[in-house]
Protein backbone atom coordinates (compact mmCIF):
# COMPACT_ATOMS: atom_id res chain seq x y z
CA UNK A 1 0.00 0.00 0.00
CA UNK A 2 2.89 2.26 0.56
CA UNK A 3 4.38 1.88 -2.60
CA UNK A 4 1.54 2.41 -4.61
CA UNK A 5 1.47 5.97 -2.64
CA UNK A 6 5.37 6.72 -3.44
CA UNK A 7 4.10 6.56 -6.98
CA UNK A 8 2.14 9.58 -7.55
CA UNK A 9 4.94 11.65 -5.67
CA UNK A 10 7.42 9.67 -7.79
CA UNK A 11 5.39 11.08 -11.03
CA UNK A 12 5.43 14.63 -9.48
CA UNK A 13 9.05 15.14 -8.71
CA UNK A 14 9.96 14.10 -13.12
CA UNK A 15 7.82 17.03 -14.08
CA UNK A 16 9.66 19.23 -11.82
CA UNK A 17 12.24 21.72 -14.13
CA UNK A 18 16.14 20.44 -13.92
CA UNK A 19 16.61 24.22 -13.80
CA UNK A 20 15.44 26.97 -10.85
CA UNK A 21 15.10 29.97 -13.60
CA UNK A 22 12.59 28.51 -16.21
CA UNK A 23 12.87 28.85 -19.58
CA UNK A 24 10.18 31.39 -20.14
CA UNK A 25 12.31 33.43 -17.91
CA UNK A 26 14.70 33.50 -20.49
CA UNK A 27 14.66 36.52 -23.20
CA UNK A 28 16.19 37.48 -26.73
CA UNK A 29 15.44 39.93 -28.90
CA UNK A 30 17.07 43.06 -31.11
CA UNK A 31 18.27 46.49 -29.21
CA UNK A 32 21.33 47.78 -31.34
CA UNK A 33 22.13 43.91 -32.64
CA UNK A 34 20.68 40.80 -32.24
CA UNK A 35 20.77 38.87 -28.22
CA UNK A 36 19.97 36.47 -26.11
CA UNK A 37 20.56 36.38 -22.27
CA UNK A 38 19.55 34.38 -19.13
CA UNK A 39 16.80 35.28 -16.67
CA UNK A 40 19.23 36.57 -13.85
CA UNK A 41 21.51 38.69 -16.28
CA UNK A 42 24.52 36.83 -15.59
CA UNK A 43 25.26 35.79 -19.15
CA UNK A 44 24.50 37.46 -22.55
CA UNK A 45 25.15 37.66 -26.16
CA UNK A 46 25.08 40.30 -28.38
CA UNK A 47 25.51 39.92 -32.81
CA UNK A 48 25.73 43.09 -34.97
CA UNK A 49 26.87 42.61 -38.22
CA UNK A 50 27.93 45.41 -39.98
CA UNK A 51 28.69 45.94 -44.25
CA UNK A 52 30.37 48.64 -45.84
CA UNK A 53 30.26 48.49 -49.94
CA UNK A 54 32.43 51.11 -51.50
CA UNK A 55 32.95 52.38 -55.26
CA UNK A 56 36.43 54.49 -55.75
CA UNK A 57 37.38 56.28 -58.69
CA UNK A 58 40.91 57.38 -58.66
CA UNK A 59 43.15 59.35 -60.18
CA UNK A 60 46.90 59.80 -60.08
CA UNK A 61 48.76 62.54 -61.70
CA UNK A 62 52.88 62.73 -61.68
CA UNK A 63 53.38 65.55 -63.38
CA UNK A 64 52.97 65.83 -67.20
CA UNK A 65 51.11 63.47 -68.99
CA UNK A 66 51.60 60.61 -66.75
CA UNK A 67 48.35 59.63 -64.88
CA UNK A 68 46.21 56.42 -64.06
CA UNK A 69 42.66 56.16 -63.31
CA UNK A 70 41.73 53.34 -61.26
CA UNK A 71 37.54 52.21 -60.58
CA UNK A 72 35.97 49.76 -58.64
CA UNK A 73 33.42 48.29 -56.23
CA UNK A 74 34.98 46.52 -52.56
CA UNK A 75 33.12 45.49 -49.41
CA UNK A 76 35.51 47.10 -47.24
CA UNK A 77 34.28 46.41 -43.86
CA UNK A 78 32.16 42.87 -43.16
CA UNK A 79 32.46 42.51 -39.41
CA UNK A 80 30.72 40.60 -36.86
CA UNK A 81 30.55 41.53 -33.03
CA UNK A 82 29.88 39.24 -30.89
CA UNK A 83 29.93 40.80 -27.30
CA UNK A 84 28.26 40.83 -24.03
CA UNK A 85 29.11 39.40 -20.32
CA UNK A 86 29.73 36.20 -18.38
CA UNK A 87 29.47 34.96 -14.86
CA UNK A 88 27.65 37.94 -13.95
CA UNK A 89 27.43 41.70 -14.90
CA UNK A 90 31.42 42.99 -14.17
CA UNK A 91 33.01 40.24 -16.81
CA UNK A 92 32.81 41.56 -20.46
CA UNK A 93 33.74 40.30 -23.28
CA UNK A 94 33.80 41.47 -27.43
CA UNK A 95 35.13 39.66 -30.42
CA UNK A 96 35.43 41.83 -33.58
CA UNK A 97 36.13 39.74 -37.01
CA UNK A 98 36.04 40.96 -40.27
CA UNK A 99 34.91 38.60 -43.19
CA UNK A 100 35.46 41.62 -46.16
CA UNK A 101 38.91 40.11 -47.85
CA UNK A 102 36.91 36.45 -48.22
CA UNK A 103 38.13 34.61 -45.08
CA UNK A 104 38.54 35.30 -40.94
CA UNK A 105 40.66 37.69 -39.30
CA UNK A 106 40.54 39.27 -36.12
CA UNK A 107 40.00 43.09 -35.08
CA UNK A 108 39.06 42.95 -31.45
CA UNK A 109 38.86 40.19 -28.67
CA UNK A 110 39.28 40.80 -24.83
CA UNK A 111 37.60 40.58 -21.85
CA UNK A 112 37.29 43.13 -19.42
CA UNK A 113 36.63 42.99 -15.20
CA UNK A 114 34.99 46.17 -13.25
CA UNK A 115 36.50 46.17 -10.03
CA UNK A 116 34.15 49.24 -9.92
CA UNK A 117 32.37 51.25 -12.55
CA UNK A 118 35.06 53.47 -12.61
CA UNK A 119 37.87 51.29 -12.70
CA UNK A 120 37.87 48.47 -15.23
CA UNK A 121 41.13 46.20 -16.62
CA UNK A 122 41.18 44.74 -20.61
CA UNK A 123 43.00 42.07 -21.50
CA UNK A 124 43.62 40.82 -25.33
CA UNK A 125 43.66 42.36 -28.72
CA UNK A 126 41.96 46.03 -29.48
CA UNK A 127 42.75 49.57 -30.33
CA UNK A 128 45.33 51.42 -28.05
CA UNK A 129 43.78 54.56 -26.09
CA UNK A 130 45.52 56.91 -28.18
CA UNK A 131 44.06 59.03 -31.08
CA UNK A 132 40.03 59.83 -31.21
CA UNK A 133 39.84 59.68 -34.35
CA UNK A 134 41.53 55.87 -34.09
CA UNK A 135 39.43 55.11 -31.15
CA UNK A 136 35.95 56.27 -32.67
CA UNK A 137 34.45 53.63 -34.76
CA UNK A 138 34.93 53.35 -38.76
CA UNK A 139 31.22 52.63 -38.47
CA UNK A 140 30.68 56.70 -36.83
CA UNK A 141 32.87 58.45 -38.94
CA UNK A 142 31.65 61.99 -40.48
CA UNK A 143 33.53 60.95 -43.67
CA UNK A 144 34.24 58.09 -45.48
CA UNK A 145 37.46 57.45 -44.36
CA UNK A 146 39.99 58.65 -41.32
CA UNK A 147 42.37 61.38 -42.53
CA UNK A 148 45.99 60.70 -43.19
CA UNK A 149 47.16 61.09 -39.84
CA UNK A 150 45.56 58.19 -38.72
CA UNK A 151 48.00 56.33 -41.12
CA UNK A 152 51.45 57.58 -39.81
CA UNK A 153 51.47 58.14 -35.73
CA UNK A 154 51.28 55.32 -33.98
CA UNK A 155 46.97 54.22 -33.80
CA UNK A 156 45.78 50.81 -34.77
CA UNK A 157 45.40 47.75 -32.82
CA UNK A 158 47.76 46.04 -30.11
CA UNK A 159 47.71 43.05 -27.89
CA UNK A 160 48.11 44.61 -24.00
CA UNK A 161 46.22 45.14 -20.81
CA UNK A 162 44.53 48.32 -20.06
CA UNK A 163 43.32 49.75 -16.87
CA UNK A 164 40.81 52.52 -17.69
CA UNK A 165 37.27 54.07 -16.09
CA UNK A 166 35.37 53.22 -19.54
CA UNK A 167 36.50 56.35 -21.54
CA UNK A 168 34.96 55.23 -24.58
CA UNK A 169 31.43 56.71 -22.64
CA UNK A 170 33.00 59.75 -22.62
CA UNK A 171 32.21 60.39 -18.40
CA UNK A 172 33.49 63.78 -17.13
CA UNK A 173 37.22 63.03 -16.57
CA UNK A 174 38.22 59.97 -18.84
CA UNK A 175 41.18 57.65 -17.99
CA UNK A 176 43.81 55.12 -19.16
CA UNK A 177 46.53 53.43 -18.94
CA UNK A 178 48.01 50.18 -21.02
CA UNK A 179 51.04 48.60 -21.85
CA UNK A 180 51.23 46.45 -25.33
CA UNK A 181 53.50 43.91 -27.18
CA UNK A 182 54.57 47.54 -29.38
CA UNK A 183 55.47 48.16 -33.08
CA UNK A 184 58.08 49.44 -34.94
CA UNK A 185 57.06 53.60 -34.90
CA UNK A 186 57.03 53.94 -38.58
CA UNK A 187 53.05 53.87 -38.29
CA UNK A 188 52.78 50.36 -39.00
CA UNK A 189 49.46 47.99 -37.91
CA UNK A 190 49.09 45.42 -36.13
CA UNK A 191 48.76 43.24 -39.19
CA UNK A 192 49.43 39.60 -40.17
CA UNK A 193 53.48 39.51 -39.83
CA UNK A 194 54.83 37.11 -42.36
CA UNK A 195 56.85 34.63 -41.14
CA UNK A 196 59.20 32.87 -43.40
CA UNK A 197 59.83 29.18 -42.65
CA UNK A 198 63.00 28.22 -45.04
CA UNK A 199 64.01 24.76 -45.88
CA UNK A 200 66.42 23.03 -43.29
CA UNK A 201 68.42 21.69 -46.45
CA UNK A 202 67.98 24.11 -49.34
CA UNK A 203 66.85 27.21 -47.82
CA UNK A 204 63.92 27.75 -50.05
CA UNK A 205 60.62 29.07 -48.82
CA UNK A 206 58.12 26.32 -47.65
CA UNK A 207 55.46 27.84 -46.39
CA UNK A 208 54.63 31.16 -45.44
CA UNK A 209 52.49 31.69 -41.86
CA UNK A 210 50.78 34.32 -39.50
CA UNK A 211 51.35 35.59 -36.86
CA UNK A 212 49.38 39.09 -34.93
CA UNK A 213 52.18 38.56 -32.40
CA UNK A 214 55.76 39.94 -32.71
CA UNK A 215 58.57 37.76 -32.09
CA UNK A 216 60.20 40.41 -29.37
CA UNK A 217 57.95 42.47 -27.44
CA UNK A 218 59.22 45.94 -27.77
CA UNK A 219 56.63 47.18 -25.01
CA UNK A 220 54.85 50.58 -25.81
CA UNK A 221 53.46 52.09 -23.11
CA UNK A 222 50.23 54.60 -23.28
CA UNK A 223 48.34 57.10 -20.90
CA UNK A 224 45.03 58.90 -21.94
CA UNK A 225 43.70 62.05 -20.34
CA UNK A 226 40.92 63.55 -21.17
CA UNK A 227 37.68 66.25 -20.09
CA UNK A 228 33.77 65.81 -21.15
CA UNK A 229 31.19 68.44 -21.11
CA UNK A 230 27.81 68.41 -21.77
CA UNK A 231 26.97 64.59 -21.62
CA UNK A 232 28.60 64.83 -25.03
CA UNK A 233 29.16 61.25 -27.31
CA UNK A 234 32.67 62.18 -27.75
CA UNK A 235 33.50 58.62 -29.54
CA UNK A 236 31.32 59.63 -32.50
CA UNK A 237 32.20 62.41 -35.09
CA UNK A 238 28.22 63.73 -36.23
CA UNK A 239 26.12 65.29 -33.95
CA UNK A 240 22.73 63.21 -34.95
CA UNK A 241 21.89 63.95 -31.07
CA UNK A 242 21.71 67.61 -31.63
CA UNK A 243 21.48 69.97 -28.21
CA UNK A 244 23.39 72.80 -26.73
CA UNK A 245 27.08 72.99 -26.89
CA UNK A 246 29.54 69.92 -26.14
CA UNK A 247 32.59 69.42 -25.78
CA UNK A 248 35.73 67.07 -25.41
CA UNK A 249 39.60 67.24 -25.08
CA UNK A 250 42.17 64.99 -24.51
CA UNK A 251 46.12 64.66 -24.68
CA UNK A 252 47.71 61.15 -25.04
CA UNK A 253 51.42 59.74 -24.88
CA UNK A 254 52.60 56.64 -26.28
CA UNK A 255 56.33 55.40 -25.45
CA UNK A 256 57.79 52.78 -27.49
CA UNK A 257 60.78 50.77 -25.55
CA UNK A 258 63.88 50.00 -27.60
CA UNK A 259 63.81 46.56 -25.86
CA UNK A 260 66.08 44.65 -29.27
CA UNK A 261 68.60 47.28 -29.27
CA UNK A 262 68.41 48.52 -32.85
CA UNK A 263 68.04 51.93 -32.10
CA UNK A 264 64.55 52.25 -32.91
CA UNK A 265 62.54 54.05 -29.71
CA UNK A 266 60.17 56.17 -30.48
CA UNK A 267 57.88 58.82 -28.10
CA UNK A 268 54.76 60.17 -29.30
CA UNK A 269 52.37 62.65 -28.00
CA UNK A 270 49.14 63.90 -29.46
CA UNK A 271 45.94 66.55 -28.26
CA UNK A 272 43.15 66.08 -29.67
CA UNK A 273 39.17 67.08 -29.78
CA UNK A 274 35.18 67.34 -30.42
CA UNK A 275 32.72 69.93 -30.39
CA UNK A 276 29.34 70.02 -31.35
CA UNK A 277 26.11 72.06 -30.96
CA UNK A 278 22.77 71.97 -32.20
CA UNK A 279 23.96 69.75 -35.15
CA UNK A 280 26.89 71.39 -36.03
CA UNK A 281 30.49 69.34 -34.82
CA UNK A 282 34.18 69.60 -35.14
CA UNK A 283 37.07 67.37 -34.63
CA UNK A 284 40.85 67.01 -34.98
CA UNK A 285 43.91 66.55 -33.58
CA UNK A 286 47.63 67.78 -33.34
CA UNK A 287 50.65 65.03 -33.10
CA UNK A 288 54.09 64.75 -32.88
CA UNK A 289 56.72 62.19 -32.96
CA UNK A 290 60.30 61.97 -32.10
CA UNK A 291 63.02 58.85 -33.23
CA UNK A 292 65.68 57.54 -31.11
CA UNK A 293 69.17 58.80 -32.70
CA UNK A 294 71.87 56.42 -31.26
CA UNK A 295 72.46 54.28 -28.71
CA UNK A 296 70.46 55.76 -25.59
CA UNK A 297 66.36 55.78 -25.79
CA UNK A 298 66.73 59.25 -24.75
CA UNK A 299 68.81 60.86 -27.51
CA UNK A 300 66.08 62.01 -29.42
CA UNK A 301 65.24 64.35 -32.57
CA UNK A 302 61.67 65.44 -34.23
CA UNK A 303 60.22 62.75 -36.45
CA UNK A 304 57.34 63.70 -37.48
CA UNK A 305 54.64 65.73 -36.95
CA UNK A 306 50.82 66.68 -38.37
CA UNK A 307 47.51 67.58 -37.62
CA UNK A 308 43.84 67.54 -39.04
CA UNK A 309 40.83 69.47 -38.36
CA UNK A 310 37.00 68.75 -39.39
CA UNK A 311 33.76 70.02 -39.29
CA UNK A 312 30.09 69.32 -40.45
CA UNK A 313 26.35 70.00 -39.71
CA UNK A 314 23.55 67.97 -40.06
CA UNK A 315 20.21 69.71 -40.84
CA UNK A 316 16.36 68.21 -41.09
CA UNK A 317 17.90 65.25 -38.73
CA UNK A 318 19.33 63.70 -41.45
CA UNK A 319 21.59 65.54 -44.25
CA UNK A 320 25.29 66.51 -43.26
CA UNK A 321 27.59 68.25 -45.59
CA UNK A 322 31.60 67.84 -43.94
CA UNK A 323 35.40 69.22 -44.79
CA UNK A 324 38.33 68.07 -43.60
CA UNK A 325 42.29 69.39 -43.89
CA UNK A 326 45.16 67.34 -42.81
CA UNK A 327 48.94 67.49 -42.96
CA UNK A 328 51.61 65.81 -42.13
CA UNK A 329 55.77 66.18 -42.34
CA UNK A 330 58.77 64.39 -42.05
CA UNK A 331 62.55 64.43 -42.41
CA UNK A 332 62.63 68.23 -41.24
CA UNK A 333 60.05 68.90 -44.18
CA UNK A 334 61.70 67.26 -46.79
CA UNK A 335 58.78 65.11 -46.93
CA UNK A 336 55.44 66.09 -46.39
CA UNK A 337 51.70 65.09 -47.73
CA UNK A 338 48.40 66.91 -47.21
CA UNK A 339 44.42 66.42 -47.77
CA UNK A 340 41.61 68.11 -48.37
CA UNK A 341 38.46 66.53 -48.31
CA UNK A 342 34.22 67.10 -48.81
CA UNK A 343 31.89 65.12 -48.55
CA UNK A 344 28.00 64.54 -47.30
CA UNK A 345 26.30 62.04 -45.69
CA UNK A 346 22.77 60.82 -45.67
CA UNK A 347 21.48 59.26 -42.71
CA UNK A 348 18.07 57.38 -42.36
CA UNK A 349 18.58 55.19 -39.56
CA UNK A 350 21.35 57.24 -38.00
CA UNK A 351 24.65 55.55 -38.27
CA UNK A 352 22.98 52.17 -38.70
CA UNK A 353 22.01 53.02 -42.35
CA UNK A 354 23.72 55.69 -43.95
CA UNK A 355 24.80 56.42 -47.42
CA UNK A 356 28.46 58.71 -47.87
CA UNK A 357 29.62 60.33 -50.43
CA UNK A 358 32.98 62.40 -50.51
CA UNK A 359 35.81 63.63 -53.07
CA UNK A 360 39.12 65.17 -52.30
CA UNK A 361 42.81 65.40 -53.17
CA UNK A 362 46.01 64.03 -51.47
CA UNK A 363 49.30 65.81 -52.65
CA UNK A 364 52.61 64.33 -51.58
CA UNK A 365 56.27 65.35 -51.89
CA UNK A 366 58.20 62.24 -50.74
CA UNK A 367 61.93 62.14 -50.44
CA UNK A 368 64.02 58.59 -50.76
CA UNK A 369 67.79 59.34 -50.71
CA UNK A 370 68.52 61.76 -52.88
CA UNK A 371 65.40 61.05 -55.45
CA UNK A 372 62.16 62.98 -54.75
CA UNK A 373 58.93 62.22 -56.39
CA UNK A 374 55.75 64.79 -56.47
CA UNK A 375 52.83 63.06 -56.91
CA UNK A 376 48.78 64.05 -56.65
CA UNK A 377 45.99 61.74 -55.91
CA UNK A 378 42.26 62.49 -56.94
CA UNK A 379 39.73 60.36 -55.49
CA UNK A 380 35.72 60.11 -55.37
CA UNK A 381 34.54 57.24 -52.87
CA UNK A 382 30.44 56.61 -52.23
CA UNK A 383 29.59 54.13 -49.59
CA UNK A 384 26.79 52.98 -48.37
CA UNK A 385 26.94 50.92 -44.56
CA UNK A 386 24.28 48.83 -42.76
CA UNK A 387 24.49 47.87 -39.40
CA UNK A 388 22.05 46.27 -37.90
Amino acid sequence: MRALTLIPLAAALLTLPLSAAPAAAQTAGYDRGFFIRDAAGDFSLRIQPRFELRWTLGIEDEGGDETSTASQFSLTRGRLTLAGNAFGKDLTYEFELDVARGFFTLKDGFVEYAFEPDVRLRVGQYKRPFSRQQIISSSRLALVERSITDKLFPTGRDIGLMLHNGYERSPTFEWAFGVFNGMKPDGARLTADVVVDPDEGTGEIVKPSFSNTPRLMEPALVARLGFNHGGIKGYSEADLEGGPLRYAVAVSGLAMLDADDDDRGAVSGQLDWILKASGFSTTGGLYVTSRQEGEEFGQRALDAWGFHAQAGYVFADRYQPAVRYAYVERQDGEDWNHEAVVGMSVYWREHALKLQTDGGLAAYHDLDGDAVTDRTDFIVRSQLQVSF
